[in-house]
């Protein structure tokens, strides 16, 4: 294992006051067992010892990240070893591993926005196990700067608008995915696991089989801050800039 990490030690805050993240990139590369491989980009927050808010956010990102694999105290090497050996042994239905380019990706990059107020993880996974396919994922997980929580979406389907995002997010489905979808009416419209807070709204991120067929892939749509105001849903990302 081939364990790398970069830091940069300058200190930033926000038009709010809020200190900025700095990060350690760790990555393991090209990790054989048998013929089983696992690569993975994580990033890892350096500053946390100057603020209890990044040291938050830091905590639920690693727990995110390595979920069944995450250890407490965190150990970013140990919870890799544990899923190296996971994917080393189990990748072929549960029994020794003896499918051919069996792999486990894993790529996460961050991103600061809406004037330094939000911090999102971009995790990409990309896994194959034996079968006709793998599997593909694409999350995010958006921070609040200022409190050090996360994100949580679903309000815009539990309230006096969520009728109005509901037949907004309907219609944009339809408009992108060019197979059946597997919702049927704006009703069945569920705000996904993975959403991204972009410069003009959200992006909400579908992952295979979630609202299409599996050739469908990753389905994303866009919802602007001005489409949201208008089926009356409140900003909760924008009251923090």
């Amino acid at each position: 294992m081939l364990f790398l990490a970069a830091a940069c030690s300058s200190e930033r805050r926000n038009s709010n006051g809020d200190l900025l993240p700095t990060f350690e990139e760790y990555t393991v590369s090209s990790v054989e067992d048998g013929s089983c491989s696992v690569n993975i980009r994580y990033q890892r927050i350096a500053n946390t010892d100057s603020s209890d808010v990044l040291k938050r956010i830091d905590a639920m990102n690693y727990a995110h990240t390595f979920d069944e694999f995450a250890l407490y105290p965190a150990d970013v090497e140990e919870s890799v070893r544990l899923l190296v050996a996971e994917y080393a042994t189990n990748c072929a239905d549960g029994e020794e591993c003896d499918c051919l380019g069996c792999s486990y990706s894993l790529d996460q990059q961050v991103f600061l926005g809406r004037n330094d107020s939000v911090l999102c993880y971009e995790t990409c996974v990309e896994t194959y196990s034996g079968g006709a396919h793998g599997g593909d994922a694409l999350l995010y997980d958006c921070y609040d700067l200022a409190t050090g929580g996360l994100y949580d979406f679903s309000y815009l389907i539990d309230g006096e608008w969520a009728a109005a995002v509901q037949a907004l997010i309907y219609d944009r489905l339809n408009e992108v995915c060019d197979d059946v979808l597997f919702v049927a009416s704006p009703e069945s419209v569920y705000i996904p696991r993975s959403v991204k807070i972009t410069e003009n709204g959200l992006l909400l991120v579908y992952q295979p089989y979630e609202v299409a067929s599996f050739d469908a892939g990753i389905i994303s749509v866009e919802l602007t801050d001005e489409e949201l105001l208008y089926c009356g849903a409140p900003l909760v990302w924008v009251d923090c800039e």
